[in-house]
This record gives C-alpha cells, sequence and structure tokens, in this order.
C-alpha cells in the first residue's frame, strides 16, 4: 500500500483527508489502513463529501487523478 501511494507522490508529510459520498465506512477504513502503515497526516472526515457540498465549501479537483487509482469500490 505504501508504493502505491509514493507512486503517486503521497508520502509522509502529506496530508490525507478520508471521505465519502454517503455513509462514511469506506472513509473510516481507509483512514485505519493509512494509520496502520504508519501514515501520519490522515484525518476522517467524518460527514459525507454530499455535504460538504451542500454547505458549498471548498472544494478542488485534480485533472489528472483516476478515480480507480484510490477508490474502495
Amino acid at each position: 500500500m505504501k508504493r502505491l501511494f509514493e507512486n503517486r507522490g503521497i508520502g509522509p508529510d502529506s496530508e490525507i483527508i478520508t471521505y465519502c459520498g454517503s455513509v462514511g465506512t469506506l472513509s473510516g477504513l481507509a483512514f485505519y489502513a493509512l494509520k496502520s502503515i504508519d501514515i501520519p497526516n490522515v484525518k476522517l472526515y467524518v460527514r459525507s463529501f454530499k455535504e460538504w457540498k451542500n454547505l458549498e465549501k471548498p472544494t478542488s479537483k485534480q485533472e489528472d487523478a483516476d478515480y480507480w487509482d484510490l477508490s474502495a469500490e
């Protein structure tokens, strides 16, 4: 798993925020998986991305990101 992140330019100093589109189960699993491989700067957004967008909070999009690279689906 560490190599997967390193190949995407994500290192120990990167900030990672896990989130789900709706319920939050997969984001929690991803959070604990990242913590288990000693990625230190991981945060869990306990609400959904849908809720975040409905609150009109800022978002950004990585244009070259492949959805399936880091998706838990």
